[in-house]
């Protein structure tokens, strides 16, 4: 009997284990599954690019060196929207201008909408 316990108690171990490595390397499967309007492309002060997708209240953002981020709103105000995950990564906009901030440091500082449609603002 002891020897079942210990059996099902390290299944348990693997399966947890198992759930939070496709959780926190796949990304949060609940924000990837919204519906995303057209991308937009990000060119930055520093060379580096990033495309933009949003939906309701969440923003995937394609960095240049081949990550692809999904982030929740945490702000909206007149001074912008700001989204971030609880790892440390934000994507602030406004306008046709963002950047990214990675654990405090601004890895993609004065970015801007790539080609802008005015008549469509």
């Amino acid at each position: 009997m002891k020897t079942i316990s210990i059996i099902v108690g390290v299944l348990i171990l693997v399966l947890l284990g198992a759930l939070a490595v496709v959780y926190f390397l796949g990304g949060n499967t609940l924000l990837d599954n919204n519906k995303y309007r057209a991308p937009i492309e990000y060119v930055c002060a520093n060379g580096k690019n990033l495309v933009a997708e949003f939906g309701d209240n969440v923003a995937r953002i394609s960095l240049s060196d081949n990550r692809v981020i999904t982030l929740k709103q945490i702000s909206a105000d007149d001074s912008g929207i700001t989204f971030a995950n609880d790892v440390g990564v934000s994507f602030s906009i406004k306008d046709f201008s963002g950047f990214v901030v990675e654990n405090g440091i601004e890895t993609h500082p004065g970015c801007r909408v790539s080609v802008v449609d005015e008549a469509a603002s």
